[in-house]
């Protein structure tokens, strides 16, 4: 099968970390997704909070951790919402939540494994998810918190299947030591992505975003 064209822009912000960064922070960089020649991620113009006991998430119902530094901080991935409806489609979601949950996990850890990585994305995202957590763990940084999606679309071609997504976003990198919070973070992202079935695998081969000044929410209406 060949690698299917995507009608989205060269460069673009490839879907990890979730948090906003700051310099030498561990939010992915700027890939091109012609060249995959990165720039560094621009720093916030905000401050951040002091680190709460807890996460001040919505999703009550997501995973705790149970252990480790982080203790009782919510982490974890919640398909809020979906406008999937033949297997496919529901198929390709499903895909998408189990990337973003291999990234989550990824960043709480500060680790990778390359067989785990196969089963969810290929190719530059993938390549930025492992560059990602080189970042974090170089950085003596991880990162906590959530993530809320929304599949506004999904589009299945003979080739791929195309999906688009409204993403919460309440995750931010921590010191892995001190636990200090090092970011604000950003609200959440309008997303985009491409999957496509590589060894038996339905996974993410493409992917960028945008980010949002509010979250999914509070555009509707």
């Amino acid at each position: 099968m060949h690698r299917a064209v995507v009608p989205v822009a060269a460069a673009v912000l490839l879907l990890a970390g979730c948090g906003s960064g700051s310099s030498g922070g561990s939010a992915l960089p700027t890939v091109g997704a012609s060249s995959g020649t990165t720039t560094p991620p621009v720093s916030p113009t905000e401050t951040a909070s002091a680190t709460p006991t807890v996460d001040p998430s919505p999703w009550t119902a997501l995973p705790t951790r149970d252990v480790g530094p982080n203790k009782g901080v919510y982490s974890g991935v919640v398909l809020a919402s979906s406008v999937a409806k033949t297997d496919d489609e529901k198929a390709a979601v499903q895909a998408y939540v189990d990337y973003w949950t291999y990234l989550v996990n990824a960043g709480f850890s500060a680790k990778s494994d390359a067989a785990g990585l196969r089963r969810v994305a290929d190719g530059i995202p993938a390549d930025a998810i492992s560059k990602y957590v080189k970042n974090l763990r170089s950085n003596g940084r991880r990162t906590v918190g959530w993530v809320s999606i929304n599949a506004t679309s999904v589009t299945v071609t003979e080739e791929a299947v195309l999906l688009k997504a409204c993403i919460d976003n309440g995750s931010y990198d921590v010191d892995a030591k001190s636990k200090e919070r090092l970011e604000k973070g950003s609200p959440g992202y309008d997303a985009e992505a491409a999957l496509r079935t590589i060894s038996g695998n339905l996974v993410v081969t493409f992917s960028q975003t945008a980010r949002r000044t509010k979250r999914c929410s509070a555009s509707e209406g």
